[in-house]
């Protein structure tokens, strides 16, 4: 992967090498320096323009406006008649006697003459368009690089920061100091550089158009940075780049490479990012390759600004990738772990009185890559699923997530203690995970894991599959079972479930899943095995082709449609007048945005793509004003019309999608007399837990008195009324009774006979053992209020569960 994508880089030949891409002429004149020189002396032979003397420098020939009108007008005159005079060998003319006289005596182009004017007449048309070209290409290459390199000053500053903590060591030490100012040097030149072509690449219609000032000041700096780049001495750039692959590699004085005190480092530390410590060192390596090959092209491209003769730095970079890929390939990767779990923690509450089962299952033909889990606006767990490629590698364009609300409840407890089943999974090789179902029974957490077979040779899962579960043997006596769970009591503020993407650095199947439980910090952690060894050693440590799909950041799909919005093209958004289009200006990154402004609006039809009653969950990224409603003709499903923002902003919101979600539509528009701007609208279904059966069923309670059934299975008693249900309970059987109260009320079970239960409640979560020894099994449970007029007492979540 490194190796190749590096190559495309920097590549040498005429034929691929964007930075050879000049015109002949301006070869032919030597790059910069060569080319104001032979501008300047043409100038003043052919159009007798007196230039200001022999120390007259291009960007001031440039900058006189005066001069350059002279030489435009003077032009304009020649080149109607220079044909017809040579045509007619009418060589009396005083101009044609100077044009023959310049041609003997720089013997140039004989029979080209006019040619070469067309040229020099095009020079500021041509020369700076083409640099501005060249340097566009260049800019392109570099994006993808800058890319990666964004993540390197975050993780380098995380190692950075673990100095202060690590017992001084002359080893690491040494490495450090050694490599700093090398990376320091590569880095400022990089980024000067992007600098210098930015400026290009933001502004060619001014480049092509316009040779101002600020122009010629720009190629000035882009000069001198080339000229500093490129000089042959004891402190120049490329001794810096050859200092920094030595350390990179260990051939230094203590013979310790970077990468062996990075990876120290990053796994004794415990650098706190996704991924396994394979993924965060290799992850490194990719970064400072990429560094490093950005530099090489730097260095080329300002060799051929100057007009240098030109260096094949590709074998170069060549060598110095294949030596930093073959230290990590011996002397690192085989000491990192394949170990990843979530990043950081929330704390949460959850429940006491819910049994929630969460099914996360891969598509027949996918697998699962990751989780994540967030908290903002709401606890959500979500699922990756991929096809997978040979080797271990994730097809991109298959990827997709499944969405779970209200995972708080399974994850954590709200006043009891909850009792957690771990174990610490782990499959036979070739096997990758397609399905984990988490069930929570009476505060007691589990899981099943299923792995398929898997063939890296050819990327096909087959039906063979394992099960293995964390859930104690039913023959295992609880004494010698103690190792297999955990049990955290509930805090008055919650515990700590996991947060963040719970993934490989790259993404690639799993075949390790567990959950661990640190009872005295109260944290749950999510952990996981992946193939991503396995996945480097077959493809980009054997220099074959490689795939690396970086873990998610956010959602991946949505049921609205607004991906690559152009002017041109805005898919499924429909503007209604001329106030809404897409504004390619003032963009996120990467995108275009819809830009509305006084009676603008957007819309786009989603009603065919909801279901009813099922939440949802919405995010947009918006700067401005915007008002964003989903409504249909007649009523407002969700409305969001109170953002005022200077700066793109993420918003995240819920919503429910309501009895009859048909003709919604998705309208995107600004606040009365403002502006808006919007992009990356993202609605996704938000799965409902699925829990235990229950022996109460909602439709199966008897009403009586002043009552009512409310929305979500809620009972509320007014005064003196009750609701029934009948039930059947097994001789010599427990069961659970769980509910939760608002005001005061009594719950009682009854047999024929006798009471199994009768206890007052008020505002509380109520749970209670029933234990059934000697009924035969017909009794019913009752739900009464206080008898006091106008009272009101309503309980929910009422479930009865056996043991």
């Amino acid at each position: 992967m490194v190796q190749k994508w590096m190559q495309r880089m920097i590549i040498v030949d005429n034929n691929k090498l964007n930075v050879r891409a000049l015109p002949s002429f301006i070869d032919y004149f030597n790059g910069i320096y060569g080319f104001a020189t032979g501008i300047k002396d043409i100038m003043g032979m052919i159009f007798k323009t007196d230039t200001g003397g022999s120390n007259l420098t291009l960007d001031e020939i440039l900058k006189n406006q005066n001069l350059l009108n002279d030489i435009s007008g003077k032009l304009d005159g020649i080149n109607g008649d220079l044909g017809d005079l040579i045509a007619q060998g009418n060589l009396n003319s005083e101009l044609a006697k100077e044009l023959l006289k310049i041609s003997n005596e720089q013997n140039q182009m004989l029979n080209h003459v006019n040619a070469q004017l067309n040229a020099i007449n095009s020079t500021l048309n041509i020369y700076l368009p083409k640099i501005t070209s060249m340097l566009n290409e260049v800019m392109k290459q570099n994006h993808v690089l800058s890319l990666q390199i964004e993540f390197l000053s975050k993780q380098l500053q995380e190692i950075s920061d673990k100095l202060d903590i690590i017992n001084l060591n002359v080893l690491i030490n040494s490495t450090l100091t050694e490599i700093t100012p090398a990376y320091q040097r590569i880095k400022y030149v990089n980024e000067k550089f992007d600098e210098l072509t930015s400026t290009v690449e933001k502004n060619p219609k001014s480049y092509q158009d316009n040779v101002t000032k600020e122009v010629i000041e720009n190629l000035n700096e882009l000069t001198e940075l080339a000229k500093s780049v490129t000089k042959n001495d004891m402190d120049s750039f490329e001794f810096y780049l050859q200092t920094f692959h030595d350390v990179m590699t260990g051939n230094n004085l203590f013979g310790r490479s970077a990468l062996k005190t990075a990876s120290e480092l990053i796994t004794k530390e415990n650098v706190t990012t996704r991924g396994s410590e394979i993924g965060k060192v290799y992850n490194f390596l990719i970064v400072l390759t990429s560094l490093q090959a950005k530099a090489f092209l730097t260095l080329t491209a300002c060799r051929k600004l100057l007009g240098l003769t030109d260096i094949d730095y590709t074998q170069i970079m060549n060598h110095h990738i294949d030596g930093q890929k073959r230290e990590f390939r011996i002397n690192i990767l085989p000491t990192l772990s394949n170990n990843f779990s979530n990043p950081s923690y929330s704390k949460n509450r959850g429940s006491d009185i819910d049994d929630p089962i969460v099914v996360l299952e891969a598509a027949p033909g996918y697998a699962l890559i990751g989780f994540e889990i967030l908290n903002d606006p709401l606890p959500i767990l979500k699922g990756y699923q991929a096809r997978l490629k040979p080797n271990y590698q994730v097809d991109r364009e298959s990827m997709s997530e499944t969405i779970y609300g209200d995972i708080h409840k399974l994850f954590c407890p709200k006043q009891l203690e909850q009792k957690y089943y771990i174990k610490d999974i782990e499959f036979p090789e070739g096997y990758v995970i397609t399905k984990i179902v988490f069930e929570k029974r009476l505060n007691q957490l589990g899981y099943e894991v299923t792995a398929n077979f898997y063939d890296p040779s050819t990327g096909s899962i087959d039906l063979n599959k394992v099960k293995v579960e964390s859930w104690k043997e039913k023959s295992c006596e609880e004494d010698s079972c103690e190792d297999e769970y955990s049990i955290i009591k509930a805090e008055t503020d919650g515990i700590y479930m996991p947060l963040g993407v719970v993934s490989e650095t790259f993404l690639t199947p799993i075949y390790g899943f567990g959950l661990t439980v640190d009872e005295k910090n109260q944290k749950i952690t999510l952990t996981g095995k992946s193939y991503l060894r396995e996945s480097l050693l077959e493809t980009d440590l054997l220099n074959n082709e490689t795939y690396l799909i970086a873990s998610p950041d956010g959602y991946i799909s949505s049921i609205v449609e607004n991906w690559n919005i152009t002017s041109d093209n805005t898919g499924s958004w429909r503007a209604n007048n001329n106030n809404a289009f897409v504004d390619k200006a003032d963009t996120i990154k990467g995108s275009s945005s819809l830009y509305t402004h006084k009676d603008g609006e957007f819309s786009q039809f989603i009603g065919n793509k909801l279901k009813p009653k099922t939440n949802y969950v919405i995010q947009y990224v918006i700067k401005g004003r915007p008002a964003i409603y989903l409504k249909n003709n007649k009523d407002t499903l969700f409305e969001d019309t109170k953002n005022n923002f200077s700066d793109f902003q993420t918003v995240t919101k819920k919503f429910n999608s309501g009895v009859n979600p048909s003709e919604i539509y998705f309208l995107f528009k600004n606040q009365s007399e403002y502006e808006a701007w919007g992009n990356n609208f993202i609605i996704l279904e938000i799965k409902s837990l699925e829990f235990l059966p229950q022996m109460l069923k909602p439709e199966d309670w008897i009403p009586s008195g002043n009552v009512q059934m409310k929305d979500g299975g809620r009972l509320e008693i007014l005064g003196d009324g009750y609701f029934k249900q009948f039930i059947k309970l097994e001789n010599d059987s427990t069961y659970h009774l769980r509910l939760s109260v608002k005001g005061t009320g009594r719950v009682s079970i009854i047999d024929e006979s006798k009471y199994l239960l009768f206890v007052n409640v008020k505002d509380e979560d109520l749970t209670r053992v029933i234990k059934n020894t000697s009924s035969k099994g017909e009794c019913f449970i009752a739900l009464e209020g206080t008898y006091v007029e106008n009272s009101s007492t309503i309980f929910s979540n009422v479930s009865i569960v056996k043991e």
